[in-house]
């Protein structure tokens, strides 16, 4: 060769680079100022490469590229374990690893405890609009009401006189008003406190878990006031509403028997009724009798029988068919409904007969047999119809069974007004136990 060959220090990288050397005539290396020795070099090219083929050097001594002995050989690989682009990432996932297993409860307990205050939050609030509703003026309005003592005790059941029926309907006023307070009460009942998995984490939650299970009485308390309280009022405020229609019927009755029908009794009791060529009859009625021996005083007699009896008769059913005034007495006013049509269908027809049925002229005969039967018809109806009207009564009400004085009906009608009184005031009461 003309030239020494030059070796990387890298190890696993070797590069030779012909690098021209000049010798003395004296054998000396003119680079470094050293001896060279051309034999002596060529027995370590034969050393190094005798090492490797068993009886040199152990690996790795000697190596010219001065690389450490417990080093990979040239070319050779890392053990995995021994790799920095290795063991940095997989020190960092153990560590992320193990932050994980803290945060992940860590980071469930946080959000029931945020989900407890959500709850205890929601709770409170529910609360407080609770008590800015439920405040004492406003149960008051509710505590006050008494009707049943305002009614008379008359023979029928809708009879009350005008002044009876002013306080009966100031009373009613009450009544209205407790309703609707009642109404708005309702809408706000006393608040539980919602449950949730994990919500107790919150100490707020716990805290207003402790004020919800110490409200139960007064949630009861509430639930019976916006329940049995609701229907006791609702049957009160009906009745209220009712009841006037009928007391209302009843006395427009009183006044057309009194005007209309009074009006066409023309013929005085103890008059002689002339019909002609001698014939007549007596009234012997102390309201006096109508004129049936012409044709206009039968038509005012139908019509005034009409205007009163089958009037009344007729629009009672009809009103008892619809609107009830107690809904204990529903039976009585299906009855009342269907006898009291049949009693006005009675008078209807007898009206209608003593305008057309013409006078029987004959000595010792009734003029008018006809119509004289059906008059008799529907006041025997009329008594049918009461009489069927008190059975069901009777049943409807036991308290009145053994009851058969002169305002029977009326008593028997306070007592379930003042149960239902009851019912109101006993629920209030139970508010402040």
């Amino acid at each position: 060769m003309s030239g020494a060959e030059q070796t990387s220090a890298v190890p696993g990288y070797e590069q030779t680079t012909a690098m021209p050397q000049q010798t003395s005539a004296y054998g000396q290396d003119s680079s470094t100022g050293f001896h060279h020795d051309p034999g002596a070099a060529q027995g370590a090219s034969a050393a190094g490469a005798a090492g490797y083929g068993g009886a040199g050097w152990p690996p790795h001594q000697g190596d010219p590229a001065g690389s450490p002995a417990e080093g990979p050989r040239d070319g050779q690989k890392k053990p995995w374990y021994k790799r920095a682009a290795i063991m940095i990432p997989a020190i960092g996932g153990v560590v992320l690893l193990i932050l994980a297993a803290i945060g992940i409860p860590l980071g469930i307990h946080l959000t029931n405890v945020a989900k407890g205050d959500q709850l205890a939050d929601d709770f409170t609030a529910a609360l407080e609009a609770h008590n800015s509703t439920w405040t004492q003026d406003e149960i008051d309005k509710v505590a006050n009401v008494v009707v049943s003592e305002a009614l008379a005790e008359n023979a029928d059941f809708n009879s009350q006189n005008s002044s009876v029926m002013s306080d009966f309907e100031a009373r009613c006023e009450g009544v209205a008003t407790a309703a609707t307070t009642l109404e708005t009460l309702a809408a706000s009942p006393v608040p539980s406190l919602a449950e949730e998995d994990g919500a107790d984490a919150s100490a707020k939650y716990q805290e207003a878990l402790e004020t919800s299970n110490g409200l139960a009485e007064r949630r009861a308390a509430v639930e019976t006031l916006t329940g049995t309280g609701v229907e006791a009022m609702t049957a009160l405020s009906e009745f209220c509403t009712v009841y006037p229609q009928y007391n209302s019927l009843l006395n427009t009755y009183v006044v057309n028997l009194t005007t209309t029908l009074q009006d066409s009794l023309t013929i005085a009791n103890g008059s002689d009724i002339e019909f002609g060529n001698g014939l007549f009859i007596t009234c012997t009625s102390s309201g006096g009798c109508p004129n049936y021996g012409t044709q206009e005083g039968r038509d005012a007699y139908a019509n005034a029988i009409d205007a009163t009896n089958t009037a009344y008769y007729s629009d009672t059913a009809e009103l008892a068919g619809a609107q009830c005034f107690l809904p204990e007495l529903e039976d009585v006013c299906a009855t009342m409904a269907s006898e009291y049509q049949a009693t006005a269908d009675a008078y209807a027809e007898a009206a209608q007969s003593m305008r057309t049925e013409q006078p029987n002229l004959t000595a010792g005969e009734r003029p008018f047999p006809n119509t004289f039967d059906l008059l008799d018809a529907a006041d025997q109806a009329r008594a049918a119809a009461d009489s069927a009207i008190d059975s069901a009564w009777q049943a409807a009400d036991p308290n009145a069974a053994g009851d058969s004085g002169t305002g029977w009906q009326a008593r028997s009608i306070k007592g379930i007004l003042a149960g239902h009184e009851t019912v109101v005031t006993d629920a209030v009461a139970q508010l402040g136990s």
